[in-house]
């Protein structure tokens, strides 16, 4: 069968995953439900393919519920679970100190008088109206409490027709996340799905699309080095490309630096990426575009005030994705 175009608008090499998720919305749809965790590196995907599956799906009958976390809402209770429940479903306002009754907030077994027990209830109730498809993005933000209450309706998404699909940022960074959601679950009680850079195939074949197959030499693998395959960079550098093609009236010489481009699509999906892997992260990434050089580590780690062994990890963890040339001894 082939898959809906707009499944894939933007989407290359996610189509295994795409289908994979939608044989467990089908077995949901049955009354089987399951949690599925997909797992990615910042930019590679994981938010296209909620938007994917919430569009194949919907189609399929389920009704959709979505919530993004946020490190604004880390630190309230259940931030995360209300928030996917109030997105369309909002039910009747509780008794005036229902919800900060003592002790109310430190239940949190989905059978007891709790908080977290109203919420599981709230989401059974709607739940027995129809096929339910549950998107979380980035669970990594997600408060502890909202994080429980994920595993813990793990452990009982069998009994109901409802499939939760959450999304985790897989990468190494100098500030620690949070372990896997899913660590201490048996593996029969969820499907894991891991996002991948795109393969050099993919990202040329993406790269000939967008600026045309004619290309000077080296202007494939230079988008390779600059991007890694990571679709968010990869896309934000080809339209600065184009941009630059446009308004030099050709390819020419791949640029060397984002300043030689007209426009800073690439480089704001940069930052925002680094910024968005903690505070230790950008400084470390900042200190090295200053300095231009990965092989003394020591003098990174110093200059940028961060742990030499983290510091050392995180030069070879880019090194690996291609994002950073190591310095040769």
């Amino acid at each position: 069968m082939t898959a809906e175009p707009c499944d894939l608008a933007g989407l290359r090499e996610r189509r295994d995953v795409l289908d994979r998720v939608s044989a467990d919305a089908a077995r949901a749809r049955a009354g089987t439900g399951r949690i599925v965790l997909v797992c990615g590196a910042t930019g590679t995907g994981r938010s296209a393919l909620l938007e994917a599956v919430a569009a194949r799906e919907s189609r399929r009958g389920m009704r959709v519920l979505r919530a993004r976390c946020s490190p604004e809402d880390s630190r309230a209770e259940f931030a995360a679970v209300a928030e996917l429940l109030d997105a369309e479903l909002r039910p009747p306002a509780p008794a005036p100190d229902a919800w900060d009754e003592p002790g109310a907030g430190e239940d949190h077994s989905l059978h007891g008088t709790g908080r977290a027990a109203r919420l599981w209830r709230l989401l059974r109730s709607h739940a027995a109206a129809g096929p339910l498809l549950l998107l979380v993005d980035d669970v990594h933000l997600a408060d502890p409490s909202s994080r429980g209450w994920f595993v813990r309706a793990a452990r009982l998404l069998d009994r109901l027709p409802v499939l939760l699909v959450l999304t985790e940022r897989s990468q190494y960074d100098l500030d620690p996340p949070p372990p896997c959601l899913l660590r201490t679950l048996p593996s029969t009680l969820f499907s894991f799905h891991t996002l991948a850079p795109l393969s050099f195939r993919a990202a040329a074949e993406l790269v000939r699309e967008r600026l045309g197959a004619g290309l000077p030499p080296g202007w494939i693998d230079g988008c390779l080095r600059a991007t890694g395959g990571v679709p968010l960079f990869l896309h934000a550098l080809l339209t600065d490309l184009a941009r630059l093609t446009e308004v030099t009236g050709g390819a020419g010489v791949f640029p060397d630096t984002g300043a030689r481009l007209y426009s800073s699509h690439y480089t704001t999906m940069i930052a925002w990426a680094l910024e968005s892997a903690g505070p230790a992260t950008a400084e470390l990434a900042r200190t090295l575009a200053e300095l231009d050089t990965t092989g003394d580590t020591a003098l990174l780690a110093d200059v940028a005030g961060t742990d030499p062994g983290r510091t050392g990890r995180w030069i070879d963890a880019m090194a690996s994705s291609g994002l950073v040339v190591r310095a040769g001894p």
